[in-house]
């Protein structure tokens, strides 16, 4: 691609960028600029810190990882470190599962940040070069809510518990304080569309290995829907990427079918659970249901419906159907059974407190 195309491209990239600007977040996206400028030295630190010198494997990966993050340049106004570098390997990865389905791109696709607050990403066409936008708002809705159920499930099997118990389940909700932080981060959300800047939400060490694989496997799926759309626009250029016969809204379920096909194959490859059982998935629209409801409970006059996209429990609804339709394993049954069930509890208490908050606040 010659320099001029380059540029180009990257000037429809920013411009693309400014359109995901949720309004009233510039200072924000300005104060997280600064922060890594100013706090790029002390994360090279920690990074070295982390992993000791004998560990050759890891140490190679921390090294490439510290001349990344040394070399890092923003290409455009709203390019940024840590999404680019969580991302970039994902549409790596879906890349490569669909090429081995037999699908691939007539152009190339791209990977940018979304600086939009909202969840979702975002996939543009062109003729120069495809680009898919994903950043901090949905890695960090991701990352929060993996803490969230991780915590649940690792916490109750931490107290014997080898099948599903609703009392242990409770206990452990309770002990942990995780429907307070389920509530926080629903009120969050309902408040201002987004769970960033929320802050910290602490969970013990042991469990950070298990959220991080729950995190991958919600990023694969959100990755591969976007992927197939632009397959899609390349496939149906004259409607928008829209095939014979189908609604906008059967599209986006046609994507989602595709990215919840991409992800068992991830997680098998991969040996990431999560994604092999399609719990990722599940608990992604299940956690944006709940911070839905809540959104709509406490703002009821600017709830917004789409005849385009499904809502997140027409999702939820869609991968039940998914599943019930095809040939799975015993025991992926069992785990979406579970983890409904743990989605159920957790939606139960989050509304309890939501009716006493209302409450204190009539008063």
């Amino acid at each position: 691609m010659s320099d001029i195309i380059d540029n180009e491209l990257l000037r429809y990239v920013e411009y693309l960028q400014t359109q995901l600007v949720t309004e009233g977040s510039e200072p924000f996206l300005n104060g997280e600029r600064d922060w890594f400028i100013k706090s790029r030295t002390t994360l090279q630190q920690a990074l070295k810190d982390k992993v000791p010198e004998n560990d050759l494997d890891g140490s190679h990966k921390k090294n490439a990882l510290l001349s990344r993050l040394d070399n890092f340049e923003p290409a455009t106004k709203y390019d940024s470190f840590f999404p680019s570098e969580i991302f970039s390997q994902v549409l790596e990865d879906v890349i490569n599962i669909y090429a081995n389905l037999g699908i691939n791109l007539d152009v190339e696709v791209e990977l940018y940040n979304s600086p939009s607050m909202t969840v979702g990403a975002h996939a543009r066409p062109s003729l120069y070069g495809h680009a898919i936008f994903a950043g901090a708002g949905t890695t960090s809705f991701c990352n929060y809510w993996a803490k969230i159920y991780t915590t649940i499930s690792l916490g109750a099997a931490q107290r014997g518990m080898s099948v599903f118990e609703e009392a242990a389940v409770n206990d452990t909700i309770t002990d942990l304080n995780i429907a307070i932080d389920a509530f926080r981060l629903c009120v969050h959300y309902g408040y201002i569309g987004t769970v960033r800047g929320f802050g910290r939400l602490e969970q013990p060490q042991e469990m950070h290995a298990d959220r991080a694989i729950l995190v991958h496997s919600m990023e694969v799926f959100i990755v591969a829907h976007e992927f197939y759309h632009l397959y899609l626009e390349e496939k149906y250029p004259e409607s928008n990427g829209i095939p014979p016969d189908h609604t906008e809204k059967d599209v986006e379920e046609l994507c989602d079918a595709m990215a919840l096909a991409v992800v068992t194959t991830y997680g098998i490859e991969k040996n990431n659970i999560y994604a092999s059982h399609l719990l990722g998935p599940l608990l992604f629209f299940s956690s944006l249901e709940l911070c839905e409801k809540v959104k709509n409970v406490i703002n009821p006059d600017v709830t917004i419906t789409s005849d385009s996209h499904p809502t997140a429990s027409e999702r939820v609804a869609f991968i039940h159907s998914f599943v019930a339709q095809g040939d799975f394993p015993t025991y992926l049954y069992e785990s979406l059974d579970y983890m409904t069930r743990l989605t159920q509890i957790v939606n139960e208490r989050v509304f309890f407190l939501l009716d006493v908050f209302q409450r204190q606040n009539v008063r």
